[in-house]
C-alpha cells in the first residue's frame, strides 16, 4: 500500500510550513551538491564540457566552487547555485523592520537608462496567464522594502552613510517590464533557459549591452527544484570599480513563484539575490562559507542570522548565534560596510557598500526626516488622578502615524503614558493637587520621532465622576475575515483615554444583555476578526468611551452581517513530478486561489474505478511525497482545494506516478 510522505500531514500543524521548506531545502541542496560533484571542471572562463542540471542548466564547476552556466550562444556566467525557501520566519533587526514597514517610493532612487540601475521585470511562461496587473504593484512595493532595508542597515553603521537602490523609473514610479517567455513552460525552466529566453527578447546579458542595466526578475512559475531564487555572482575581491567583475551590467536576481509563500514577490528573497549580484560573498572574506573538497559552498557566509549566511556545505562551519537577528553583513566585516575601519578587510577588498559599486547609490535614502514639532499643546481638563491634553496635527514629509505621550513630576523622571493616533488623550495614575510636565512628540512610519512639545499641567483634589459622551457616527466595513469599525471622538470634561468595542451575545434570558470585549484602542478605529461567526449571521456590537477615572460612556451600537462566501477555489494546477526514486515519487502543484483563502487540499488516489481519499493537506503544502511504490507500477492521484466556508474546487487533472 502506498503512503503519503512526511510532507503531507493529515492535519495542519504549526510546523507544517517548516517541514515542507526543510524538505525543499534538502532537495535544493542535493541539486547543488550533485552539480558540484558531477559537473566537469571549468577551463578558464569557459566550459569544455557540461552537465545538464535540473533547475540550473548546462554547467561546469569553477575552481572557487561556483557553477559556470553555459548559454545557447556559447557565452557563460557564474552563479552560486539555487537557494531554497527559508525554514521558519525570519527575525530582522527592529530598526530595519520599522523602515521596511513604512517603505515607499522615497526608498529607492529613480534613474534613467543612462545611469547604472536595476530594472524590475515580471516574466511568465507561455502556459501561465499574465498576472502583470497584480504582480507589478507588488513587485514595486517589495523593491521599496528592499531599498528601505539596504538604507536602514547602512545608516545603522553611520547615520550619514545611507545607501539607495537605483531603479529605472518612468513618471516617478519604477518601471515593471512584462516578459511573455513563449519558449518556456511552467515548472520546467532552469535558470539558464530563463536567462536565455530573456536575452532572446533583448535584455542585457553579462556585461553585453549598455552595461547600465541589471534585472530584478519575478518569474511567475515554480522552479523545477523548488528553489526560491538564484542570482549571478562573481567572487572577484578587487576593490577597484574598473577591475571587478561585480560592476558589470546584464546580471540577474531572480525569484521564482513559491506557492507556499502566497505566489507573490518577497523582498526577503530578493535582497539575498540582489546582494549576490553585488558580489557577496567572496571566498576570502573573513567568514566565508568556503569551498569544500567536492567544490560545495561559495557565495555565502557563516556568522549568524545574516541575509547572506547559512550552512551551504562549504568547508567552514555555520554558527547561527553570532548575530541574533537578520542583518546585512553580521558585524559588517564580510561584504557590506559603508564606513569600514582603515586597514580592515572591507577597506582593502571588494565592498558592496563602497562608492565604487556602480549599482548602489551613496547618499540619503529612505525616510530620515522626522515630523515637525507638535503645536497647540494645551490642558483640557483635570481631576485628582488625571489630566486631559490636546494638540494640533503635526506634519511630515511622508505621514504622521501617531503621537508618543510621556509624563513626569516636575523635576522627576519621564514615564511612557502611551501612544495614540488621535490629537487628544487623558493621562491617569497621577497624584492629587500636584504639578507635572507632559511631553508629546509625533512619529512617522519609519520610526522617526519629531521634537517634543512640553506643557506644565496640574491635578486638583476633585474626583472625576462625569462620564464621556457616547461616541458618534459608529460605522463598520466588513470582509469575510474581519470587520473594521470607525467613529468620531467622544468628549469628556477631563479627557477620553480610550475606547472598548464589545460584541453583544445572545442570552437565554431576554431581560439580560451579555457582552464580550472585542478589543480596546486609544484610537478612533479598530479591526477585529470574524473567526467563529457564520456567514450570513447578524451580529451587534457596541462601543464605549473611557476616561482616566474609569468612567464609561453610554454605548453606541451598530449591527453587521457576516458576508457569505459562495465562491469555490480554483483547481490545483500544473501537477508535476519533482523527485523520483525507486520507492518514492514527490509531485508538486501550483497553489489554488480563492477570494478569501484556501485552507487546505484533499489528496485522492484512483483505486480501480473509485477515487479514495488519502489525506488532508495544509494550505501551505505545495508538494506531496508518495512512498511504498513498486517499480513497474503506476499510481494516479488528483487534488481538490477547499476554503474555510467548505467550498470545494473542481478536481485537478490527474497525475500518474511511476517510480524510477
Amino acid at each position: 500500500m502506498v503512503a503519503l510522505g512526511d510532507d503531507a500531514p493529515t492535519t495542519p500543524q504549526p510546523t507544517a510550513a517548516e517541514a515542507v521548506a526543510a524538505e525543499v531545502r534538502e532537495d535544493v541542496e542535493q541539486v547543488n551538491e550533485t552539480a558540484r560533484e558531477d559537473a566537469p571542471p571549468a577551463v578558464g572562463n569557459h566550459c569544455n564540457a557540461t552537465l545538464d542540471v535540473e533547475g540550473i542548466g548546462d554547467t561546469c564547476v569553477t575552481s572557487d566552487g561556483l557553477l559556470r552556466v553555459e548559454q545557447a550562444d556559447g557565452q557563460s556566467y557564474t552563479i552560486h547555485g539555487v537557494d531554497a525557501p527559508p525554514v521558519g520566519a525570519a527575525s530582522f533587526a527592529p530598526g530595519s523592520m520599522a523602515a521596511v514597514a513604512g517603505a515607499g517610493p522615497k526608498d529607492v532612487t529613480c534613474t534613467g537608462a543612462d545611469q547604472p540601475h536595476y530594472t524590475l521585470v515580471y516574466a511568465h511562461p507561455a502556459d501561465v496567464a499574465s498576472r502583470s496587473t497584480t504582480i507589478a504593484p507588488k513587485l514595486r512595493t517589495e523593491a521599496y522594502k528592499l531599498g528601505a532595508f539596504l538604507d536602514s542597515e547602512s545608516r545603522a553603521v553611520s547615520p550619514g552613510a545611507g545607501r539607495s537602490l537605483p531603479i529605472k523609473c518612468d513618471g516617478g514610479a519604477p518601471v515593471v517590464l512584462t516578459a511573455n517567455l513563449t519558449t518556456l513552460s511552467s515548472g520546467t525552466a532552469s535558470f539558464g533557459t530563463l536567462v536565455d529566453a530573456l536575452k532572446a527578447q533583448g535584455y542585457e546579458y553579462n556585461g553585453k549591452g549598455s552595461g547600465m542595466e541589471r534585472y530584478i526578475v519575478y518569474y511567475d512559475s515554480p522552479s523545477p527544484t523548488g528553489a526560491a531564487g538564484t542570482g549571478h555572482v562573481f567572487t572577484s575581491d578587487s576593490s577597484g570599480a574598473a577591475t571587478n567583475q561585480n560592476n558589470v551590467g546584464g546580471l540577474y536576481a531572480v525569484e521564482y513563484r513559491y506557492d507556499g509563500g502566497g505566489g507573490v514577490p518577497h523582498w526577503e528573497t530578493l535582497i539575498h539575490e540582489v546582494v549576490h549580484t553585488m558580489g557577496a560573498v567572496s571566498n576570502d572574506a573573513p567568514h566565508t562559507s568556503g569551498v569544500a573538497s567536492n567544490g560545495a559552498g561559495a557565495g555565502h557566509c557563516t556568522d549568524g542570522q545574516d541575509v547572506m549566511c547559512y550552512a551551504d556545505g562549504g568547508s567552514n562551519a555555520y554558527n547561527g548565534s553570532v548575530c541574533a537577528t537578520k542583518v546585512l553583513d553580521c558585524n559588517r566585516d564580510d561584504y557590506f560596510n559603508p564606513d569600514p575601519a582603515p586597514g580592515s578587510y572591507l577597506a582593502t577588498h571588494w565592498n558592496a557598500a563602497a562608492p565604487y559599486n556602480r549599482f548602489l547609490v551613496a547618499g540619503k535614502a529612505g525616510d530620515v526626516t522626522p515630523p515637525t514639532q507638535v503645536t497647540g499643546l494645551r490642558q483640557t481638563g483635570t481631576s485628582n488622578v488625571a489630566v486631559g491634553v490636546a494638540w494640533s496635527v503635526a506634519s511630515d514629509d511622508a505621514a504622521v502615524v501617531g503621537y508618543a505621550v510621556s509624563v513626569r513630576p516636575v523635576g522627576g523622571a519621564w514615564r511612557d503614558a502611551g501612544s495614540t493616533s488621535r490629537t487628544a488623550t487623558s493621562i491617569t495614575g497621577l497624584a492629587a493637587s500636584s504639578a507635572f510636565e507632559v511631553s508629546v512628540a509625533a512619529k512617522d512610519a519609519a520610526g522617526n520621532v519629531g521634537p517634543a512639545a512640553v506643557l506644565a499641567v496640574s491635578t486638583n483634589d476633585q474626583p472625576d465622576h462625569t462620564a464621556p459622551s457616547a461616541p458618534s457616527a459608529l460605522a463598520a466595513k466588513t470582509t469575510m475575515t474581519n470587520a473594521t469599525f470607525s467613529w468620531n471622538d467622544a468628549a469628556d470634561d477631563v479627557g477620553v483615554q480610550g475606547y472598548e468595542l464589545r460584541r453583544i451575545t445572545p442570552s437565554a434570558d431576554p431581560t439580560r444583555r451579555e457582552t464580550r470585549s472585542a478589543g480596546t484602542t486609544p484610537n478612533t478605529t479598530i479591526t477585529v476578526p470574524l473567526a467563529g461567526l457564520k456567514p450570513g449571521q447578524r451580529v451587534q456590537f457596541e462601543l464605549v468611551a473611557r476616561d482616566g477615572a474609569a468612567n464609561v460612556s453610554l454605548p453606541a451600537k451598530v449591527t453587521i452581517t457576516v458576508p457569505k462566501d459562495a465562491r469555490r477555489p480554483t483547481a490545483p494546477a500544473n501537477l508535476r513530478v519533482v523527485v523520483r526514486t525507486t520507492t518514492k515519487v514527490t509531485f508538486a502543484w501550483t497553489a489554488s486561489r480563492d477570494n478569501v483563502a484556501v485552507t487546505g487540499y484533499r489528496a485522492y488516489q484512483l483505486v480501480g474505478r473509485r477515487w479514495v481519499l488519502r489525506g488532508n493537506l495544509a494550505a501551505n503544502i505545495s508538494r506531496l511525497g508518495v512512498t511504498g511504490l513498486r517499480r513497474g507500477s503506476s499510481y494516479t492521484f488528483r487534488l481538490v482545494a477547499r476554503d474555510a466556508a467548505g467550498n470545494l474546487s473542481t478536481p485537478s487533472r490527474p497525475i500518474v506516478l511511476r517510480p524510477r
